[in-house]
């Protein structure tokens, strides 16, 4: 019978409607209403997007052979560290400074503002070199054709100090406004003309702050898991401005990866230009007076052992100039080992002719980490597990290269030193020879170096010019932002209408069952005794103990003295008692107490030496048996279905106390309790018990409790505290006018000691002792 309560509580629901329908009239109107207000105070938000292709691997192999020669490090491109470059703070504010949305135009609407930046109501020009206050409102408007006034009122932050700014002037258009805060000139714009008098909106942008905004919106996936394709969307209200800005960090981010890849290269030109400089001028100076000697001296040609001393020095003078080189750039490396900015600038140490394997890995790999760290550091905080991890390989890195680097170093300085005594016994050689040879060769050896190593250098900057004019940018727009694929997003319009009217029934709806169902709750004790047409029989006190059954195992408890107290009533309602009682106790409603009142008072007439029966009578949802922790396997709906005897459905629980359970599920409890099978049992309760305890289903959702009240000498009635609605005390007041129900009691059941419990002040002398009646 399921289909048959739930066809009750629809009906039920459309009596509530249609009783309150101009609260739903009401409800949706204030829904559209609130609708309407959203869509003024809110702008249609909208969605660009624009794709770029990461390449990670190069195809160019001449490049790459090249790059190896120079020992360039061509870094690997990681999508992720792509996608936290994209989303970084800085470039988007390089983004900004680039677009140079210095200044923003609104105008006041009802409920909000309308950005007028795209078409501004003036025109402005103002110096670079000022420095405007940042998002303090300047009302604008024109007074006339060649003038118009200026305000403003707000309150800021200028060097960390709040400042109060407040002016009100006329100026002449095309005329500069300048003061300590803003120098700007405005001039009239196409079509300003039209509208004259209207207040505009003038507002200088804080780029640090667009930049937090528009990193906020953007939002960057892989288009697939196994491309390299990035979809980046951003979310606003300006289609232009959106389609604009995404293309705009499109072209900032390409130039980025380029200038990190040309980093390296750049550093290399760099630092070979410092030595070209360096030896440019003694070069000349060493040319200038080996031609001029030559020129004097008539010198054409010279014996074997100036010859040989000539080669063997100009030797000496290379490998010595090559480990001064090496020296002073394990020198730099050293002293730059822990600034990430020094390492960032060091050349690789091939091109100083280093050719250390283990040296240039471990410089190019610090070099690799520390932009890692850059990169991760845009987007992880610092306590970040994976900045950790990279700080402690750059810890690493930098120990195993510091010991490589002293290593090096003390090896160069022997080399110097070895080359020092060769030069010194080559010089005694050269002394045995004519003065003018000895001259001869000391200019010849100074011009040689330096020419030789002036070569050296010239090819090293030409490969790497080479490189850097080979490279090409990591990324590659495939789709640029363009308004045609602008979409709205969100809700807006009609259906914030409809939405409001939606959300107005359902929150009208709501009310009105609040209303019904906890509005008109029974908060009061004095409620009861207003609105009920018969004395109230008893009150039962709200149990804290732990117990489902504490009239019987906290005998001297608030709740047990309760139940005594309506035990005596029962027995004095019935002077001359003879024969079995049946009680049959009742709610209106589920969840009213009905188990734990009939339990409790079944143990308290049990404990008056009583022979008693409880029966469950809800055959839809029994809950006694779990009380009393026996199995429901057997029970009334068998009986009733003629599948056991009346004596193998008794439970003996307590002294005096036997229990019949609900049995198992009955598909159709209504039709099992209209047979002659419920007579039978009745007849055989009356002649064993002296008082028969059922506990109904609710009367007021099902019929069944009609159907067994009949049987009843006495219905017990229950409305708990604070629980049951005060339509229930009509419905109680209706069955008794009808008198169809032989004794009504009413009983309030679970008030608190805090309530007013009808001046029944000799109570207060009962304790909630957890003590076990013996």
């Amino acid at each position: 019978m399921k289909s048959n309560s739930q066809s009750l509580e629809i009906k039920q629901i459309l009596y509530l409607i249609r009783q309150n329908w101009p609260w739903f009239v009401i409800g949706a109107l204030i829904g559209l209403l609130a609708g309407l207000v959203y869509n003024k105070a809110t702008n249609q938000q909208f969605q660009a997007s624009t794709s770029i292709l990461i390449k990670t691997e190069d195809n160019n192999t001449a490049l790459k052979s090249l790059y190896k020669d120079l020992d360039i490090n061509e870094k690997s491109t990681s999508i992720q560290n792509q996608i936290a470059i994209l989303s970084s703070y800085d470039l988007n504010l390089r983004t900004l400074e680039n677009l140079r949305w210095d200044f923003s135009w609104y105008e006041d609407r009802w409920l909000n503002q309308q950005d007028l930046s795209d078409n501004p109501p003036f025109n402005l020009s103002k110096p670079n070199y000022f420095n405007e206050v940042k998002d303090v409102p300047v009302l604008i408007q024109a007074i006339s054709p060649t003038s118009y006034s200026l305000s403003y009122d707000a309150e800021t932050t200028i060097n960390g100090k709040k400042v109060k700014l407040q002016h009100k002037t006329a100026v002449d258009f095309g005329k500069p406004f300048i003061n300590d805060y803003f120098n700007f000139t405005l001039t009239q714009a196409t079509g300003s003309a039209d509208d004259p008098g209207k207040e505009y909106i003038l507002q200088f942008n804080d780029p640090r702050e667009q930049a937090l905004a528009f990193e906020g919106a953007l939002d960057i996936k892989l288009a697939d898991k196994d491309a390299e394709v990035l979809n980046v969307k951003i979310n606003g209200d300006d289609p232009s401005r959106l389609v604009e800005y995404l293309n705009e960090l499109g072209q900032t981010y390409i130039l980025f990866g380029l200038s990190e890849r040309n980093r390296m290269a750049d550093n290399t030109v760099r630092f070979i230009d410092s030595l070209i400089n360096n030896i440019d001028s003694s070069l000349q100076t060493a040319g200038n007076q080996y031609s001029a000697f030559r020129s004097k001296n008539k010198v054409l040609d010279f014996g074997k052992e100036t010859s040989l001393v000539i080669e063997k020095g100009k030797d000496i003078d290379e490998q010595t100039a090559e480990a001064r080189i090496k020296l002073d750039y394990y020198g730099n490396l050293k002293k730059y080992l822990n600034d990430p900015a020094g390492i960032k600038n060091l050349v690789a140490p091939s091109v100083v002719g280093i050719t250390d394997p283990s040296l240039n890995n471990l410089v190019l790999k610090l070099s690799d980490l520390f932009t890692q760290r850059e990169v991760q550091s845009y987007t992880l905080q610092e306590k970040n597990p994976r900045l950790e991890a990279l700080d402690k390989e750059i810890k690493y890195t930098q120990r195993i290269l510091g010991e490589n680097i002293n290593s090096l170093l003390s090896n160069t300085q022997q080399e110097l030193n070895s080359l020092s005594v060769e030069r010194a016994q080559l010089g005694q050689q050269q002394a045995t020879l004519p003065k003018i040879e000895q001259n001869f060769i000391s200019i010849k050896r100074n011009f040689d170096l330096n020419s030789d190593l002036y070569n050296f250098l010239m090819q090293r900057r030409t490969e790497a010019g080479i490189v850097k004019a080979s490279n090409e940018p990591d990324a590659t727009i495939i789709d640029p932002a363009i308004s045609d694929t602008v979409k709205p997003i969100g809700h807006h319009g009609g259906i914030n209408l409809l939405i409001g009217a939606v959300t107005g029934l359902v929150l009208a709806f709501l009310i009105i069952l609040l209303k019904k169902y906890l509005g008109s709750r029974i908060r009061m004790i004095s409620d009861v005794l207003a609105a009920l047409d018969v004395p109230l029989t008893a009150i039962i006190r709200r149990s804290n103990l732990n117990s489902a059954l504490p009239a019987y195992e906290y005998a001297h408890s608030a709740v047990a003295e309760s139940f005594r107290d309506v035990r005596t009533k029962i027995i004095l309602h019935w002077p001359n008692h003879s024969g079995c009682k049946v009680i049959s106790v009742n709610s209106c409603i589920s969840k009213e107490g009905k188990s734990f009142v009939s339990s409790n008072l079944a143990c308290m007439m049990a404990l008056d030496n009583k022979k008693v029966l409880l029966v469950d009578m809800d055959l839809r949802k029994p809950d006694i048996h779990t009380i009393f922790k026996v199995n429901n396997n057997l029970g009334m709906s068998n009986y009733l279905k003629s599948e056991t005897t009346f004596e193998n459905l008794l439970v003996n629980t307590i002294r005096g106390l036997t229990l019949i359970t609900a049995g198992s599920h009955a598909e159709y409890p209504s039709e099992l309790l209209h047979t002659d099978r419920l007579n039978r049992f009745f007849d055989l309760a009356k002649k064993q018990f002296d008082y028969v305890i059922i506990k109904n289903p609710p009367s007021m959702l099902i019929s069944d409790s009609r159907l067994i009240d009949k049987y009843a000498d006495l219905n017990l009635f229950l409305l708990k505290f604070k629980y049951s609605a005060r339509t229930e005390i009509n419905y109680i007041n209706e069955l008794i006018k009808i008198n169809k129900q032989a004794d009504i009691f009413v009983i309030l059941n679970n008030v608190s000691a805090s309530n007013d419990l009808m001046n029944m002040k000799g109570y207060g002398y009962y304790h909630e002792e957890k003590m076990r009646t013996s």
